[in-house]
């Protein structure tokens, strides 16, 4: 599955699910001049949505400790 999309804040990004990976759900995010930006995922949606949403609470502490130790 492939999917081109444009995000409300005029992101564009590729979405593609690639073939499962029997050892585990594999998640990749990034941008490229070409491209815009991609997400390409393996495993079970929900799974690799959830770990996302985890991953984005994760950075963002992670961006305000890095604030914090920079002040």
């Amino acid at each position: 599955m492939e999917l081109h999309l444009t995000t409300p804040d005029g992101f564009r990004f590729k979405v593609e699910k690639l073939p499962d990976d029997p050892m585990t759900n594999r998640l990749s995010i990034g941008v490229s001049k070409e491209d815009g930006c991609y997400i390409v995922f393996r495993g079970d949606t929900d799974v690799c949505l959830s770990v996302l949403e985890q991953a984005l609470i994760a950075m963002r502490k992670s961006a305000q400790a890095n604030k914090t130790q920079n002040n």
